[in-house]
């Protein structure tokens, strides 16, 4: 069967995302590279009105003092919108997804 209209402009759309956020991944880890800290994970996640860096724990802090992190992720998208640094954990956002769910 044939995917509808919608389901088409979905799937676009959501390509388009992930490769919008992969770019930001990119440009970040080039940043803290310049900077001195190396991150195994690394994720950015657009949560709409902020924007929030995850990354090993063992180079949060030496990010946080990062000033490039910010402009890096405002040429890549996001504009002005806050940034968060904060600790990877791997299903961090589906927990989150899943326990916004639950208090609706």
């Amino acid at each position: 069967m044939a995917a509808s209209y919608e389901e088409v402009v979905h799937a676009a759309r959501v390509v388009m995302h992930t490769a919008y956020l992969s770019d930001a991944e990119r440009a970040v880890r080039k940043a803290l590279a310049h900077a001195g800290p190396r991150s195994g994970q690394l994720r950015v996640r657009d949560l709409g009105d902020t924007v929030r860096v995850e990354l090993d724990a063992d180079v949060l802090d030496a990010a946080a003092q990062s000033t490039s992190l910010a402009e890096v992720l405002a040429d890549a998208g996001f504009g002005a919108a806050p940034v968060v640094i904060d600790g990877f954990a791997s299903g961090r956002l589906n927990h989150e997804q899943q326990h916004v769910t639950e208090e609706s």
